[in-house]
């Protein structure tokens, strides 16, 4: 008995600092128990404050710089349509919207590190299904196995942070690969989501890398599939807050495969 009482406190305390990765917000442990347990609590309460202030901090810094980034990207984007040439014309365009895309890619990934968002159960293969239709709305070839998409349980998640998670792996597929092939398995309460694309693939040496903020294959590096390096990155970083994971593998005969793993319910 008296063991248990002495380590219950730990546990929880190790409990706590397990949830924190996925809920900076859960509710503070109560300070109870030993002299020595209180101040280790209170010290763990204080850095999740800690921890909350900075990403409020860098909110209302995303708001902002989002703000001061594209207020003038407009201004250009309207004075670009008063041009007579309509090559120079087109030509501004194109550069406008790559810049708006390069600025939007990286503000959802910061202001996805600090999301706030509730989690609920999701059927993750009806979501699977309604992003493979807006890619094919797109003129992509983007397609489920039919056979695939029933008796899944659901899983816990963020609903908008997986929509955005499984929508940059079909837009890494769709742009890297020419399209996209999705497949949904389950085995050991883990739902697998296949994302595979017929593409050149990556180095093998490079498969992890890509999956670093702004880390690009040097072969991508051009303005027309190049992209900002952020997509892999933060469907990375969605699968391990949703307790998952991401992992990118060559296919035997070209192409590559993109294993996201999700806990079910």
């Amino acid at each position: 008995m008296g063991a248990r009482w002495l380590s219950d406190p730990v546990r929880r305390l190790a409990g706590a600092a397990r949830e924190l990765g996925h809920n900076i917000h859960r509710a503070p442990l109560p300070e109870t128990g030993t002299l020595e347990c209180r101040e280790a609590t209170q010290v763990f309460n204080q850095m999740q404050q800690h921890i909350r202030a900075q990403l409020e901090q860098r909110d209302q810094f995303v708001a902002a710089v989002s703000h001061d980034l594209r207020t003038p990207l407009t201004r250009l984007a309207l004075r670009a349509e008063s041009l007579k040439d309509e090559a120079e014309r087109q030509r501004f365009a194109k550069d406008i919207t790559e810049m708006d895309a390069m600025i939007r890619a990286t503000l959802d990934y910061l202001r996805g590190a600090a999301d706030a968002e509730p989690w609920m159960p999701m059927d993750v293969a009806s979501l699977v299904s309604s992003l493979a239709h807006d890619q094919q709305d797109c003129g992509h070839d983007v397609s489920v196995e039919a056979t695939t998409l029933q008796g899944f349980p659901p899983v816990r998640t963020q609903a908008s942070a997986l929509r955005r998670c499984l929508n940059n792996l079909l837009d890494n597929a769709v742009r890297y690969g020419g399209g996209a092939k999705v497949q949904l398995e389950l085995a050991d309460k883990t739902l697998r989501v296949l994302v595979r694309d017929r593409g050149p693939g990556i180095p093998e040496g490079e498969l992890t890398k890509v999956l670093q903020p702004f880390y690009r294959v040097e072969s991508s590096r051009n303005r027309h599939t190049g992209g900002v390096g952020l997509g892999l990155a933060a469907a990375h970083d969605i699968a391990r807050q949703h307790g998952g994971s991401l992992l990118l593998r060559n296919l035997p005969h070209g192409g590559l495969e993109a294993e996201l793993a999700l806990p079910v319910i």
